[in-house]
């Protein structure tokens, strides 16, 4: 890990565990609703670690601006339950759930496009991997809501606000997806899997896992 990688990831992370310890005191001081914030706090911390952790370990190469813009999703995230800036300002749920939705479109699109490229049981048509990557993002801004809905219903946290900004959040994953989609069709014209899988540091590991699946697959046929 480079010097000025470490100065900015540190920072990144002093911001989540200021918000997590402040709502965790605020909870245990004030008001219960900081629970939500404590809780989102801590699970943002762990979700960016993940891409950290494959980054400087070497497993995978996970490009700088894909790192920030899953950094911003959870801290988003984190921030309008924090700040209670999803109450005050109407557009800070847009904004989040569309920064949310590009980088699940972008995860979806690597995922998709690798497995189709190395797997040779698996055949999706490249004109059709742009709606895929919308529909997985669909399927994920649908499981998002579903949750909130459950979590609502079982501990009363209120994260639903109505039925309109139920839809709200549907459309703008359904704008992120479809916004990354797009894009992921222009790269395909400029660049081949291959190169995207070495830039990643994913060339070997895929190639044993497609091994791994085709053989599985023959097994199965």
């Amino acid at each position: 890990m480079r010097r000025w990688e470490i100065a900015l990831i540190l920072p990144m992370y002093a911001i989540l565990l200021f918000m997590a310890v402040e709502s965790t005191y605020l909870w245990q001081t004030y008001d219960s609703y900081y629970a939500r914030p404590a809780i989102t706090g801590f699970l943002s911390m762990l979700a960016f670690s993940i891409p950290v952790y494959l980054r400087f370990s070497g497993r995978m190469i996970v490009p700088w601006p894909l790192l920030i813009l899953i950094y911003m999703a959870v801290t988003l995230h984190t921030w309008g339950d924090y700040a209670l800036w999803y109450d005050q300002y109407l557009w800070w749920d847009n904004v989040t759930h569309f920064v949310s939705a590009s980088a699940v479109g972008i995860l979806s699109f690597l995922t998709i496009l690798l497995i189709n490229h190395y797997v040779s049981a698996v055949h999706i048509p490249r004109r059709l991997m742009p709606f895929m990557v919308v529909m997985f993002t669909a399927f994920f801004g649908v499981v998002w809501e579903m949750t909130e809905w459950v979590l609502d219903y079982l501990t009363g946290t209120g994260m639903q606000y109505s039925l309109q900004d139920t839809v709200n959040d549907l459309v703008m994953d359904l704008t992120g997806g479809t916004v990354i989609g797009i894009a992921g069709h222009f790269y395909l014209k400029r660049k081949d899997p291959d190169e995207l899988a070495i830039s990643l540091g994913l060339g070997d590991f895929m190639r044993r896992l497609a091994l791994r699946w085709d053989r599985r697959a023959g097994i199965l046929k």
